[in-house]
């Protein structure tokens, strides 16, 4: 996923190789003893006019490092990895907090049409609104896992389940 903003780029994928030697930095933001068996690690990288800064920062959890990881949000970069949700500084990439979004898997984090302080996060069991310091501002879920994609309809959200029941 390529995110860009003025004088910025930022990329982000699902790394499988963790060659530490291409990041500045590796960061674990789960303590889970299995963390090597069932883990994603999502790369970031930040290219300037000055520099470029890679990390990899890894969590427990399955993330695809698909087209809705990453939303950038004036200073903050907020990023799904694995089962968590984290906000990321711009441009030094440093971990700023960090939360379980999904007892399983995180799918996406989508920016809400016409707001810049909240966004979306697309979990298979839930969905939550998460500020831009990491607070939930509230969550649901629905009857079975959220596969469908995620729709903005107004100011509601459409979403089907495995089953392809709407909500």
């Amino acid at each position: 996923m390529l995110l860009q903003a003025p004088g910025i780029e930022i990329e982000i994928w699902r790394d499988k190789t963790q060659e530490a030697y291409l990041f500045d930095e590796i960061t674990s933001l789960s303590s889970k003893p299995d963390l090597d068996l069932a883990s994603t690690s999502i790369g970031t990288r930040i290219t300037d006019e000055i520099s470029t800064r890679t990390v990899l920062v890894r969590a427990f959890g399955f993330s695809s490092g698909r087209a809705n990881s990453g939303v950038l949000l004036d200073d903050l970069l907020i990023v799904v990895i694995g089962n968590r949700i984290c906000g990321l500084d711009v441009p030094g990439l440093a971990v700023k907090w960090h939360v379980e979004a999904d007892p399983s898997a995180v799918i996406g984090v989508h920016a809400i049409p016409g707001v810049d302080t909240d966004v979306i996060v697309h979990g298979e069991l839930e969905l939550l609104r998460i500020s831009m310091t990491g607070e939930i501002k509230w969550r649901t879920g629905g009857k079975d896992i959220f596969t469908g994609e995620l729709h903005f309809i107004g100011d509601s959200i459409e979403i089907s389940d495995f089953e392809e029941d709407r909500f």
